[in-house]
């Protein structure tokens, strides 16, 4: 797992983390990941299935027309995005993490060859 440590994380994204880690030790998640030729920051990125995990705080429902708009030219890159509560995070983290690795499980079996190359 790769660290881009840009923004100072919040008490729900570093127990995101955590529970990715434990989940999936072996499977490569970047945080705080810049997507190339973009001006959007995922909170986690797992290129192996083009997925993307938002852990949304308190401050996305003032924002949620704007988080549309983001959500859109992410999926319209190839992305498919995976929107979390952070309430839910701080008491649900290794569920929401075990469900990630889950779908990982499933889209291998059913796309074996999808995912990029994130340099």
């Amino acid at each position: 797992m790769a660290v881009r440590d840009d923004q100072p994380w919040t008490t729900s994204e570093r127990a995101m983390w955590r529970a990715l880690k434990r989940a999936m030790p072996d499977e490569p998640v970047l945080a705080q990941w810049w997507l190339p030729g973009t001006d959007y920051r995922a909170d986690f990125l797992i290129p192996a299935i083009d997925m993307i995990i938002e852990v949304d705080g308190p401050s996305h429902s003032d924002r949620v027309g704007c988080d549309r708009l983001r959500s859109a030219g992410i999926r319209a890159l190839g992305y498919e995005i995976f929107r979390v509560d952070a309430a839910d995070v701080m008491t649900q983290a290794d569920r929401i993490a075990q469900q990630v690795a889950f779908h990982i499980e499933t889209e291998r079996e059913a796309f074996p060859l999808q995912g990029r190359d994130v340099a």
